[in-house]
């Protein structure tokens, strides 16, 4: 077929180097180009947000149905999941245990440096600041006021503590109340919570484990 007036062009004939024949080829390898940047790119971002996901699989504190998922480990059966679970009480077992330890050894310390000035001497009038406060330290409870600084506060807060019990000292006893000073005071009676009390819970978590522990 022809058109009138014009001469069909042979394709194996075409001239690429300029003219019409030059500007469409060279917008046809432009959009090859431009399609396979964006092919890889989506595939470098596809293989990114894959890795991202594996990581937060293999490194996430608590194994949840949605970490689960987007990692792609949806089968339990191949035990991937299981082991992460795994992996990951034994963390937190080894890390509630190192925590129950170093308040054992911190006491254990503490024990020490308090048998020592008991034998230097009983009479608290004879310590000097550092002793004081090393006693007054070893009589602290939770629910108290950080310690004071100046030795007459010392020496009268170890007057209203020194008769506490000494096991347990993670807590007060019965009968036993908490020397506030004026400060935390004004911060309970302006609602704050003291930050003893949300810690309580997991120290007896802790202690518990480590008697379990003990106990195996």
């Amino acid at each position: 077929m022809k058109i009138h007036g014009k001469e069909n062009l042979d394709p194996n004939n075409l001239n690429f180097d300029n003219g019409i024949a030059k500007s469409i080829m060279d917008k046809i390898v432009e959009q090859r180009m431009r399609d396979k940047a964006l092919e890889q790119a989506r595939q470098d971002q596809a293989e990114d947000i894959q890795t991202r996901k594996l990581e937060t699989f293999n490194k996430c504190l608590k194994m949840t149905a949605g970490v689960a998922f987007n990692s792609g480990h949806v089968c339990l059966s191949d035990g991937a999941v299981h082991n992460r679970v795994k992996e990951q009480t034994q963390f937190r077992m080894e890390k509630e245990l190192a925590a129950v330890n170093k308040r054992k050894s911190d006491h254990e310390k503490m024990q020490k440096k308090v048998d020592a000035i008991r034998r230097k001497s009983t009479d608290p009038s004879k310590w000097n600041a550092g002793e004081l406060q090393t006693m007054v330290s070893w009589f602290k409870r939770p629910g108290d006021s950080k310690l004071p600084q100046r030795k007459e506060q010392l020496m009268e807060q170890y007057m209203l503590t020194c008769n506490r019990s000494e096991t347990e000292r993670n807590r007060l006893k019965e009968g036993e109340q908490p020397i506030i000073d004026d400060a935390t005071a004004e911060r309970d009676v302006a609602g704050e919570q003291p930050a003893y009390e949300n810690n309580a819970g997991e120290e007896g978590i802790a202690e518990a484990l480590l008697q379990m522990l003990t106990e195996v």
